[in-house]
Parts: C-alpha cells; structure tokens; sequence
C-alpha cells in the first residue's frame, strides 16, 4: 500500500528539521516572551482554593533547573495536585539550599535515580544514549508510584519539567484542577513535544513499558 503522505512537495528551505528560518526564530522568541510575562503574572495571583479533592499527579522526571523560577508555580499548584519528583541528586543539590526547602515542603514525593541500582545497570547498556534518560526515569517514576496514584484516585499525570514557561498558565490550572477530565480519554496523550504531556491514570503500564518499546529506535 502507498503511503498516505509523501515529500515531493516540501518547501526546500523547510526540509532541514534542524533548523528555523528567520521568521520562525522570531516567532518562537515572541511565544517565549509573552509566557514568560503570563507565568509571571500567573504565579502573582494566589486565587487557587485551599483545599480541593486532587485529581492529578504532576511529575517531575528530569534534570532540576531553575528551581528559583518554578517554585512560586510549585507552591501554587501543590494546593490542587500532587508534585512527585525522580531526578538525579547531583542537579538537585545544585539547587540553592533555601529553595530546595521551600520546593520540599510542597512536593508529596522525591527520589533519586542513584538510589536504585537498576537504574544505573540500565544506563551501561552499549544501546543507551543520552536522550533516553528521559524515558528511563518515566519509567522507574511510575513503578515507585502508580499504587500511590492508583489509591489516591487521580484521573490524570501531568508529566513536565521545571524550566518552562507556560503560554496559557490558568487554562493549564483549570485542566489541573480537573484531572484533564474534559479533554483527555483512555489510551490518549495531550502533549507539548515531550516536554510536558499528560496521560490517563488507566496508561501507566503502557508508559510505564515505554522504554523498552523505543529500544529498537535507538540501538
């Protein structure tokens, strides 16, 4: 069967997937810009409710940046989800000791990716390269919590990482607040790249395998 797209077509400036032509550079900056000025307007109105039934697990499964930047949202959010943390304790402890605390006292969980061996056994295989962290880490996430989630009752995960700046900031709080109940269904990804997906509670074993099913793409 022929294929149901095909590049003949292609624009040659745009067939390089590495590269933005000048009006998409500053297209992105702008997009950039104008999150930033929301996120920082966002995190300066404290209107979120005190106590709320929790609908979601926000996970954090990466390298720790800009904790000084994310806290305000973090402390903010944890009133209406559950912040879960698997990271590795040398970009922790690179975090200013002040906002490292403050960041404890609002996240429900943190583990490091040192502290289990088969993480690291993992990580020797001759296939493994550096952009599959990421995926190992979602990994070894959900096997440490998805009881957890599962008996908390949450709808959704929002899996992110801690230096992004958001456009729509209190559209995301409102899928938050609701689990992503209204957009998201079984057996399907709401995403920004893999930067910041969200996924059904009901996936966790298919994300929870992800891993080992992109083997072949990277070996």
């Amino acid at each position: 069967m022929e294929a149901p797209w095909e590049s003949k077509n292609l624009v040659d400036q745009i067939k390089n997937l590495n590269a933005l032509l000048p009006g998409e550079a500053d297209f992105e900056e702008a997009l950039s810009q104008i999150s930033l000025l929301r996120h920082s307007e966002y995190i300066n109105k404290f209107t979120l409710p005190q106590k709320v039934e929790k609908k979601c697990a926000v996970l954090i499964n990466g390298e720790i940046r800009f904790l000084d930047f994310f806290i305000t949202w973090a402390e903010k959010i944890s009133l209406i989800a559950d912040i879960y943390v698997y990271t590795d304790r040398s970009s922790y402890l690179s975090q200013e000791i002040d906002v490292r605390r403050r960041f404890e006292n609002v996240i429900s969980d943190i583990s490091f990716s040192e502290d289990i061996e088969e993480y690291s056994s993992e990580c020797n295989h001759g296939f493994f390269s550096n952009n599959m962290h990421q995926w190992l880490k979602l990994k070894y996430s959900i096997q440490l919590w998805k009881h957890e989630w599962k008996s908390k009752q949450f709808n959704s995960v929002l899996r992110m990482r801690t230096d992004i700046a958001f456009l729509n900031p209190f559209l995301l709080e409102y899928h938050i607040l609701n689990g992503f109940k209204t957009i998201l269904r079984k057996s399907e990804i709401i995403a920004r790249s893999d930067i910041i997906y969200a996924f059904h509670i009901d996936n966790l074993d298919l994300f929870e395998n992800f891993y080992h099913s992109i083997l072949d793409f990277y070996g």
